[in-house]
């Protein structure tokens, strides 16, 4: 379901992308080319008032939020989703954050107030506060990270690691189609 916030911005979605009919988008929500929005998703961008410019949600081309994940960027705060990243089951992400391009975020990771790199692997069931993840890191599962001096102990992910993100973008590259098709049938 799409629809306005209070302010009265409307989501964007590009032709290409498929949001399922269950999931919830709300304000102003920018969503790539060939992305995968699933069911149960909701993606909110409240903006309060008319002056509130910076609420808003955006999520890079190619990328993929997979069933019942949220994102929440409350009043004055940005989520921006880089492309090619994978944003798994029940993950919740709020805002202010940014997720670099080629990410793979693990089912039910918490980011709060979380900056995260190109190409940075989260495992499952993590939670990320008020730190800058750089690029190219592997953050194992369960971890619990909320001081930046915690950031430097993280290893550099491995090539096989890598690997297994870019097949999970290339595993879902044609849900867009695949699920588009499934409607009209």
């Amino acid at each position: 379901m799409l629809r306005a916030n209070v302010a009265k911005d409307m989501p964007q979605v590009d032709s290409t992308a498929y949001v399922d009919p269950d999931a919830i988008v709300i304000g102003r929500v920018l969503i790539g080319a060939n992305c995968f929005i699933g069911a149960g998703v909701v993606l909110r961008a409240d903006r309060f008032s008319l002056e509130d410019e910076h609420c808003s949600i955006i999520i890079g081309d190619g990328s993929v939020i997979q069933d019942v994940a949220v994102l929440h960027a409350h009043s004055e705060t940005c989520i921006q989703v880089g492309s090619g990243t994978t944003i798994n089951h029940g993950a919740v992400v709020y805002g202010p954050a940014t997720i670099g391009d080629g990410c793979f975020i693990g089912c039910r990771a918490i980011l709060h107030y979380a900056h995260i790199g190109n190409n940075v692997f989260v495992r499952s069931i993590c939670v990320l506060e008020s730190v800058s993840i750089p690029a190219d890191r592997f953050i194992d599962i369960g971890s619990c990270i909320t001081q930046q001096k915690d950031v430097d102990l993280l290893r550099p992910i491995t090539a096989e690691e890598k690997h297994f993100m870019l097949r999970a973008v290339e595993e879902s590259r044609d849900y867009p189609v695949r699920y588009k098709y499934s409607l009209e049938i």
